[in-house]
């Protein structure tokens, strides 16, 4: 078929014919949203995907269509909420979790990210695309790491605590970040938090950190 082949101008030509024919056709009008799209006419292709949804509710595709729509025309608040509805309407459906984290991995959100891009892979762990994007994602792990030493540096450690909290949400099993998130929230004066930390770290880096005492007193930036 010529959508597969990116010839756009006549992909939309058969999916018009396709649906003179059988204007209820719900893959069709799918379809011919995302060719819409490829072609730049968000307006149209929004409203193909509507068309989806009506004839099919219960499947994932049309919500997700209208959902990067909605994106392609700026209306990005909107389209959370489509993307959303695909999940409530196919929970199963690894490509509804997929598109989702795409989105908020685009805003920045990554710990939602990985929450989804984990639950697809939960769902369909032979698919490739869920290994790179999910990789992609936990390189952003590193970088608020190292923006939060940076503004550690700077003197800025409600910042640094931010940065170094936002990496913990993507991934907790980093005994680095646990340390410097301790040792950070003893320098505040915080000392459940210290301790919370502290003992997280040991638990998990034991042939880093003797104990807790150990680390909280000699720890500022663990050697990488």
């Amino acid at each position: 078929m010529e959508i597969d082949q990116g010839r756009w101008d006549l992909a939309e030509e058969e999916l018009r014919f396709v649906l003179d024919r059988n204007p209820t056709f719900p893959r069709a009008h799918s379809n011919l949203s995302q060719v819409l799209r490829r072609k730049g006419e968000m307006d149209n292709a929004l409203i193909e995907a509507e068309k989806a949804i009506e004839v099919e509710p219960t499947r994932a595709r049309g919500y997700l269509n209208k959902a990067w729509s909605l994106i392609e025309l700026k209306r990005v608040d909107e389209a959370q909420v489509w993307f959303e509805k695909a999940i409530a309407v196919e929970p199963d459906n690894e490509i509804g979790h997929l598109n989702l984290a795409d989105h908020y991995r685009r805003i920045r959100q990554l710990d939602l990210a990985v929450k989804h891009y984990r639950l697809a892979f939960d769902i369909k762990p032979n698919l490739s695309r869920i290994y790179a994007n999910l990789a992609g994602t936990l390189r952003w792990w590193d970088t608020y790491k190292f923006q939060g030493d940076l503004a550690l540096l700077r003197g800025d450690e409600d910042s640094a605590m931010k940065l170094y909290e936002q990496s913990n949400k993507l991934n907790s099993n980093a005994p680095d970040v646990l340390a410097r998130i301790a040792w950070l929230a003893q320098a505040q004066g915080n000392q459940v938090m210290a301790q919370e930390y502290s003992q997280k770290a040991v638990k998990l880096a034991p042939y880093i950190f003797s104990d807790e005492s150990e680390l909280l007193k000699n720890f500022r930036f663990l050697p990488e």
